[in-house]
């Protein structure tokens, strides 16, 4: 098993929030107890598209080779826009190269303005059949959140002008995306998140985090596309193990080489010092 996460050591003047960061790789032979392999896609150096960090990593294995996507951070504080870039490899521990052609920046986004300021975040990737079943290896999809930000005035305190889950699919790399599509929109302009999209029995299962009050909603497709909501709609209703850290809800799920999910990963509270502890659940799919 590989786990990829942003890692910002404790000493430094950002932690805990995942800014200036770089991406590193954990490994398990049961997923239950990790060895730390070190960082396999660092930052880039000054003047580089990504010289102030990236973090929110999510992968895939796609026609026999890794991805990893990630959100660019535009300023090493987190502030100023975010957007998307992709690295792959040929073995899950790199060496990992970029991507150009599946970099997600919209036109016309002016990097010296930070009002409004416009966040690409969350990537979740996808391998998906020509038809947009799965799991396949001929088209490859992307989840990740968007949403644009009015901070012009200190009383909106970043007044929400757009919220949703976006995807695009590429069927060659060389060609890069598609044009993006809404698949998920916010509920009464609130912030939602994704934090996870697998291939579970032939149906795509997306968690989503924070349509009103912070829970985690679940979303099925058949064709990668167009979600319903599950039944229950709420991750809360299947698992009874959540506390009131508002860390906790960010759940990664680990399937199996059947594709069943057995594990759950998230950060579990924060201590004294302000340290997340990344916890790992045994759990049961169905």
């Amino acid at each position: 098993y590989y786990l990829y996460a942003d890692v910002i050591p404790w000493d430094h003047p950002y932690h805990p929030d995942s800014y200036d960061t770089s991406i590193h790789l954990f490994r398990s032979t049961n997923a239950e107890n990790w060895e730390y392999r070190g960082e396999v896609i660092d930052k880039g150096a000054p003047g580089e598209w990504t010289a102030s960090g990236i973090a929110t990593p999510g992968a895939c294995l796609f026609d026999g080779r890794v991805y990893v996507a990630y959100s660019v951070r535009g300023n090493r504080d987190g502030s100023g826009h975010r957007f998307i870039g992709v690295s792959v490899a040929d073995d899950p521990a790199g060496p990992f190269r970029e991507v150009p052609e599946l970099r997600i920046v919209p036109g016309g986004v002016d990097y010296s303005k930070i009002s409004p300021t416009l966040l690409l975040d969350d990537p979740c990737l996808v391998g998906c059949n020509a038809d947009g079943s799965g799991p396949g290896d001929e088209m490859l999809g992307i989840y990740y959140r968007q949403s644009l930000n009015d901070y012009s005035d200190p009383k909106n305190r970043g007044r929400a002008l757009d919220y949703g889950i976006r995807c695009k699919f590429s069927v060659d790399i060389r060609e890069g995306w598609s044009d993006s599509q809404l698949v998920l929109a916010a509920k009464d302009g609130k912030v939602v998140e994704a934090a996870d999209a697998r291939w579970i029995d032939g149906r795509l299962v997306m968690i989503v985090l924070g349509y009103s009050e912070g829970e985690m909603s679940i979303y099925v497709s058949s064709d990668s596309r167009n979600f319903v909501p599950a039944v229950p709609h709420l991750l809360e209703s299947y698992l009874d193990i959540f506390m009131p850290a508002a860390c906790f809800r960010l759940p990664g799920f680990i399937p199996d080489a059947d594709g069943r999910v057995r594990h759950m990963t998230t950060p579990g509270d924060i201590d004294d010092e302000g340290h997340y502890t990344q916890w790992v659940y045994r759990i049961t799919c169905k």
